[in-house]
């Protein structure tokens, strides 16, 4: 009982940053007197360690949602998380407005191919009604589970009326964190779904293969941060790194430093080659994935596309205590190269994305010269009206192909930009 409560006294004390003042004592004072008077005459017993972690977790409740004590299994859980494996169906939550809020699916897990998607809310989880006063980690808890159990969720969804239930099996989540391939006309594809321990490493590896299929050199490059919920600061700093050869990448603020700034700068070492890139984010875009977005949108090293991010501008450190728990606590805001806050607002998109019908032959719905009748014929065989696609991945994704296009013609005006230029004379 002892060493437990000295953890929380020295909790407190950090929380209160060390202050020494008569007033802080007399809060602890008044913290013990409630403890001891809970723990001794109370009607049932209680433990040492609930009451601890229950006086802690009433602490964290005052601050953002992103801000949680961990108990030691939930630390567990955690750190199983950014090393790419745990069992559960593969959903990222935050809190939003007293709702638990769907961040984003990962790819081909059970949520993902269930349907679940980015904002929807979740109501119920076996059963049980999802309060106002949960946290992310006590909802993390009731996701996961054994490997082949079974969970059952009620999620709202707009603008449907009716609760959507959806009946899913636990599998054991492998996070790849990257994957990519090599596109038509030597335009290489890569997805980012999280940012864990090995995700730039993988990148460089990924980034290499592709470009020795495409024969050494790439024509271009779409990063894919969609449905990406973020992860590890550090490794969203260092794959933007990858594609920025100087300047600031990201700024972090801390409390009571208004006008002071702490930056991420970028290297020249071993950046990407110049080509045209373009970034896809949507609103399952966040934290880790906004600081790389916003980095490369302020650099003008990519074109952004797609939707407006989730808005998470805020940087969590995670301190492990005595007992192997640990707090999760929010410990500063960050910004942009161009101090743009992300916070609440996310990053925009130079270029807006919505999807559409890729069986669609023509959108017009207007009448063209070939549709006359006796019209004449056209003796030299010339390009198609529609170009087949295809590469699986750009006819089962409608956004990715607008994307690809995009990039296409970003390809196509810088080469006859280049031929255009004059050439230098002496």
């Amino acid at each position: 009982m002892k060493k437990i409560f000295l953890v929380i006294i020295a909790l407190i004390l950090f929380l209160m940053a060390a202050t020494t003042t008569d007033m802080v004592y007399k809060k602890l004072s008044i913290f013990s007197q409630v403890y001891s008077y809970i723990k001794n005459n109370y009607v049932e017993e209680i433990s040492d360690e609930k009451l601890v972690y229950a006086a802690i977790q009433g602490m964290v409740d005052l601050l953002d949602p992103h801000s949680s004590f961990l108990t030691p299994e939930q630390y567990v859980s955690i750190r199983e998380g950014t090393l790419g494996e745990y069992a559960g169906v593969g959903i990222e939550v935050t809190i939003k407005d007293a709702e638990v809020v769907v961040v984003s699916s990962l790819d081909d897990s059970p949520a993902a191919r269930a349907g679940i998607k980015s904002g929807d809310v979740i109501i119920e989880i076996d059963d049980k009604v999802i309060g106002k006063k949960v946290s992310v980690d006590e909802v993390n808890k009731l996701l996961k589970g054994p490997v082949g159990s079974e969970i059952k969720m009620k999620i709202k969804r707009k603008p449907i009326v009716e609760p959507i239930v959806v009946q899913l099996i636990r599998e054991r989540i492998r996070m790849q964190s990257v994957s990519g391939e090599l596109l038509d006309e030597g335009i290489g594809y890569v997805r980012i779904s999280s940012f864990q321990d090995r995700t730039y490493v993988q990148l460089r590896e990924i980034i290499k293969d592709i470009t020795n299929k495409a024969g050494g050199e790439l024509k271009g490059l779409i990063l894919d941060l969609r449905n990406n919920p973020g992860g590890l600061f550090e490794q969203a700093v260092r794959v933007a790194d990858m594609f920025i050869t100087d300047g600031v990448i990201v700024y972090t603020q801390g409390r009571g430093k208004k006008e002071e700034y702490e930056a991420e700068m970028a290297h020249p070492d071993d950046t990407q080659p110049n080509y045209p890139m373009l970034c896809l984010v949507n609103s399952g875009s966040a934290s880790a994935a906004e600081i790389v977005a916003g980095a490369l949108q302020d650099h003008k090293r990519a074109v952004i596309a797609g939707g407006v991010t989730f808005g998470k501008g805020s940087v969590q450190t995670i301190i492990e205590l005595e007992d192997k728990s640990a707090l999760k606590l929010t410990i500063a805001r960050y910004f942009t190269p161009n101090k743009k806050a992300i916070q609440e607002v996310g990053i925009i998109p130079d270029v807006e994305l919505g999807e559409i019908d890729l069986g669609a032959k023509d959108k017009s719905g207007g009448v063209k010269e070939k549709d006359l009748p006796r019209h004449l014929k056209n003796k030299k065989k010339g390009r198609e009206d529609i170009v087949p696609i295809k590469n699986k991945l750009l006819q089962e994704d409608s956004i990715l192909y607008q994307a690809y296009n995009y990039l296409r013609a970003m390809i196509l005006v810088n080469n006859n930009l280049n031929k255009n230029k004059p050439k230098d004379t002496k």
